[in-house]
């Protein structure tokens, strides 16, 4: 019985809140600002060219893979944008000529539909025995704010097969770590999320090539409404309630 009352107490805060939440709904270059949103990626085996690949982006949901290649370099992303979350992976391939650079970046201005808890997680990892420049970056920015909700720049410029976790301060030449990796942004507010990974030479030779992979993932959960709550805390006092009027 006690089993059976619980399980109307869930059905019953169901119907009163008209079920589960819709799907989150993400707008492209809504708000103050109207900048375009882009993924891109670029390579420069040094010698003298430099070839990118990008795309700008309207709506969402956009799942994609663009490469390019100069030489002995390259680098190839995969985006992931919906309503659940942004997912960034870059794949980055350097020669050891001065003046190689490769790298990947995503540029998104977006806002929520209704209040979301964030989580923001990420990599850069490169496998290099020379140890040359390595670069992560990431910024989320509020425009209605006008303030940096998070920012995390780390960078190396000799230490062999350095490798970078999201919100660490593992750079050998500089690191910058401020705000939450965790938190809440608000509906109709406008943010900007922009990323920036790379490998590149721009001391000396080396006498190898290099390559990196890394992800950043920026996850959304929709803030319960304070209705929904309000409701099973009352379902679950009154559960107690009839546990003790029938023990």
């Amino acid at each position: 019985m006690r089993w059976g009352f619980f399980a109307l107490v869930v059905v019953g805060l169901l119907v009163s809140t008209g079920g589960p939440a819709g799907a989150l709904t993400i707008t492209l270059n809504g708000g103050v600002g109207n900048d375009s949103s882009s993924v891109n990626v670029y390579a420069n085996d040094g010698v003298g060219g430099y070839f990118e690949d990008s795309r700008y982006l309207t709506e969402l949901p956009y799942s994609g893979v663009i490469s390019t290649t100069d030489g002995g370099a390259s680098a190839i992303a995969g985006y992931d944008l919906s309503g659940a979350g942004f997912d960034i992976t870059w794949d980055l391939v350097r020669t050891g000529t001065y003046g190689n650079t490769v790298g990947a970046t995503g540029s998104i201005h977006f806002s929520v539909d209704e209040d979301v808890y964030y989580t923001v997680s990420g990599s850069h990892a490169a496998v290099d025995p020379d140890g040359r420049n390595i670069d992560l970056y990431v910024e989320m920015h509020d425009y209605e704010a006008k303030e940096d909700i998070l920012y995390n720049w780390q960078t190396s410029d000799v230490t062999p097969n350095e490798s970078f976790i999201f919100g660490g301060s593992e750079g050998d030449a500089g690191n910058i770590n401020i705000g939450s990796l965790t938190g809440t942004l608000i509906a109709g507010q406008e943010y900007w999320l922009y990323c920036f990974a790379s490998l590149s030479i721009t001391r000396s030779a080396a006498p190898s090539g290099a390559s990196a992979t890394g992800f950043i993932s920026l996850d959304f959960t929709p803030v319960p409404e304070p209705d929904t709550a309000l409701l099973l805390g009352l379902g679950l006092m009154g559960l107690a309630v009839r546990q003790r009027g029938s023990s």
